[in-house]
């Protein structure tokens, strides 16, 4: 507050007044600053896994599918340790798998009215939560079992050979997830969730190396990237609404990528080029969020 006064910046200083005096009031009272706290985590990076780990050696974690959360706030009542509602979205997720006790997880995930809470094996939980902030991206109109589905065809559909007048490659494979996801009843959501990511587990390592190598060859040029431990950045051209305000915000960072298929859209094209704050402001100035924060091994993915 001394710092702000109008006796050393002089009558100028009302707006940093304002905003000293409302991070006092934010700070000091603790509901909201735990509700500032859930917000700003959970903006930092949307984009990555949000849920930490109580205990390293856990094979098991939780995992709520948002696209179905209604927002009962049961399971952050029953495992508080586990859970927080995003106060934005009023919808349930995971921050510390393990936070509670056992026998209060399954309380909270069998006493789900939506049964949006799945047990899952823990090399899925950094995909399924990447997943579903991509499902938020569009809104929900894929839920983010929809997205894995629709991944492993696409690898299936870019790496098989196809004849001219065959059925697509991946059709069969189509319709194996259409049956599982499709017309399911509530009470078997859990179970339909369980056979997607068995099936997802048939996705070759090495197939999905190949299409990616394909669309890096046929697509844009891949950014270029660090090796420190700051996030990058990653456009979701499908998204983009071509206003291109992220390259005169941060015009080191990204460029207009010109295609006869997609026309002109906005990408990254060197990672770390500008200051974070920058980013950021590019980040949040997206009219259509298109651009996301993401973990730098994931940008060539």
């Amino acid at each position: 507050v001394k710092l702000v006064h109008p006796d050393i910046l002089g009558p100028d200083s009302g707006d940093l007044q304002a905003i000293v005096n409302t991070a006092y009031r934010t700070l000091s009272d603790d509901d909201q600053r735990s509700t500032y706290d859930t917000v700003l985590r959970r903006s930092k990076l949307s984009d990555l896994a949000t849920s930490r780990w109580a205990n390293p050696k856990m094979s098991e974690g939780l995992f709520v599918d948002e696209s179905v959360c209604r927002g009962c706030l049961k399971c952050a009542t029953a495992a508080p340790g586990t859970f927080e509602v995003d106060p934005l979205t009023r919808t349930a997720h995971v921050y510390m798998q393990g936070g509670n006790e056992t026998t209060d997880l399954d309380i909270a995930m069998l006493g789900c009215p939506e049964q949006a809470i799945t047990k899952v094996s823990r090399r899925f939980v950094a995909l399924l939560e990447y997943a579903m902030a991509k499902s938020k991206s569009l809104k929900g109109r894929k839920n983010p079992f929809d997205l894995l589905g629709l991944a492993h065809c696409r690898v299936v559909e870019l790496t098989s050979p196809q004849e001219l007048g065959q059925a697509p490659a991946d059709a069969e494979l189509r319709e194996e997830y259409q049956e599982m996801t499709s017309m399911v009843l509530k009470e078997d959501f859990r179970e339909a969730r369980t056979n997607v990511l068995l099936k997802y587990t048939d996705c070759d390592a090495d197939k999905k190396r190949e299409a990616a190598d394909i669309i890096a060859k046929n697509g844009r040029p891949l950014s270029q990237a660090g090796d420190d431990d700051e996030p990058g950045v990653f456009v979701d051209e499908t998204a983009c609404s071509r206003c291109y305000k992220c390259t005169e915000v941060a015009s080191s960072t990204f460029g207009i990528h010109r295609s006869p298929e997609r026309g002109e859209k906005a990408h990254a094209v060197t990672q770390d080029a500008d200051a974070t704050e920058i980013l950021e402001a590019a980040v949040k100035g997206c009219p259509s969020r298109a651009i996301s924060f993401v973990r730098k091994a994931e940008v060539p993915l």
